[in-house]
């Protein structure tokens, strides 16, 4: 707007000669001052983009894993916010996991109540059965009521709400999937494993056989004695079913000299179902590696990842490369290995290999620090948990709480 001297000077100028032009002017600056008003009134209770954030809610993990059921990650729950007033006599602030916004006839989850110290409320809850509490929950709503009587779900007037967060699950225009669903296929459950009976998310079960695949490999490295080995069928076992864990039941079959099943071997069938590695470009589903790495891309494009989950979530992409590398390393070696004669796996080549072999699947479990640099390279024990961590999300103060603050100050 032109600065306010020359243009009432120019309108008192013209106001001389033409009156009706001075009364439009003050009608049209009227009208505008009252629309930015109403406007300005409009931007107070502004959505929760723009609120500022009260805490943290995350999802933590007990590790007490199951190869029958999804539970022992996300099992556990964390959350901070700050400042809280205390709640008026005779109340407590409860908090709740609710189920998602398209689904609000699910299940909810009351979490319990938050303890206070100064202007801080916290809340710890582990799950005593484990339950997987990400596979079926996706927001949080703290509520101020009766501490007497404790409430069975939270109250419908939403005088009483105090907080909530909710992790994204808009899906962008051309994805299939919201950062929600990315992160439940990656840590409860995806639907290419449930069709093979594998209950769980794509990280517990990449964890969970990279893990067998280490203690097969260590088997075989400490049964070998040279000349004096005398279990080389017991060798030959376990490296056919670490091939199992690599490569998957079916190409390991493809690559095996002479082929024994699963079963025949000590091994689920379901377990090794799907390998490591992604021996085929057109292979369905994809291995668990190439799997992972589809939804951590995925997460990455979401509507609502923040920065600094893109930064995790890089790191974890990079982490997963470098034990994809570590693992092509392992595949080759055994693969060789199986290749060998009863005599030649009694030679010092064979030693190598086996060696060679546990340590590139040990630095794929637990990582390594590079002798040169001094710098670490991760292993998916610690992908598991920093993927853990993306279930976290920003707490923010309800609206109308908001409101009824802003207003109670005049």
């Amino acid at each position: 707007m032109p600065p306010p001297i020359p243009i009432g000077s120019r309108v008192f100028a013209l106001a001389e000669k033409r009156p009706v032009r001075l009364w439009t002017f003050l009608t049209l600056l009227v009208v505008i001052l009252v629309v930015l008003i109403f406007a300005e009134r409009a931007r107070l209770p502004v959505g929760s983009a723009a609120k500022p954030t009260a805490g943290y809610l995350y999802f933590l993990s007990s590790g007490q894993m199951s190869d029958t059921s999804n539970q022992g990650i996300a099992d556990q729950v964390s959350l901070k916010v700050s400042p809280v007033r205390p709640p008026a006599a005779g109340e407590s602030y409860y908090a709740w996991l609710l189920p998602d916004q398209n689904a609000p006839e699910n299940p909810l989850f009351l979490l319990g109540t938050l303890t206070l110290h100064g202007d801080e409320g916290s809340l710890f809850y582990n799950n005593p059965e484990h339950t997987n509490l990400l596979a079926f929950t996706s927001q949080l709503l703290v509520t101020e009521e009766n501490s007497v009587v404790p409430p069975l779900s939270p109250s419908l007037n939403t005088e009483d709400w105090r907080y909530q967060a909710i992790i994204p699950q808009q899906v962008p225009p051309g994805q299939t999937y919201s950062f929600r669903d990315h992160l439940r296929h990656l840590l409860a459950s995806d639907p290419k494993l449930q069709a093979y009976h594998l209950p769980g998310g794509l990280i517990p079960w990449l964890t969970r056989n990279i893990q067998a695949a280490y203690a097969q490999a260590t088997n075989a490295r400490d049964a070998w004695q040279g000349n004096r080995t005398s279990s080389i069928t017991l060798i030959r076992h376990d490296l056919m079913a670490l091939l199992y864990y690599l490569a998957g039941a079916s190409n390991a079959q493809q690559e095996l000299p002479t082929i024994l099943p699963p079963d025949a071997l000590s091994l689920e069938s379901k377990a090794v179902s799907i390998g490591l590695l992604q021996i085929d470009a057109q292979q369905d589903p994809p291995a668990y590696l190439n799997h992972v790495l589809l939804h951590l891309n995925g997460l990455f494009s979401s509507a609502g990842t923040t920065p600094s989950e893109r930064t995790q979530i890089s790191q974890i992409i990079t982490t997963i490369e470098t034990i994809n590398v570590w693992l092509q390393q392992a595949h080759q070696d055994v693969k060789q290995l199986v290749a060998m004669t009863d005599q030649q796996l009694q030679q010092p080549q064979a030693t190598f290999l086996l060696n060679d072999l546990a340590t590139k699947i040990s630095y794929a479990l637990a990582g390594r620090r590079d002798a040169v640099t001094g710098n670490v390279e991760q292993g998916v024990q610690w992908v598991i948990q920093v993927a853990t961590d993306l279930a976290s999300v920003e707490i923010t103060r309800y609206p109308a709480q908001d409101h009824a603050d802003e207003t109670s100050r005049f």
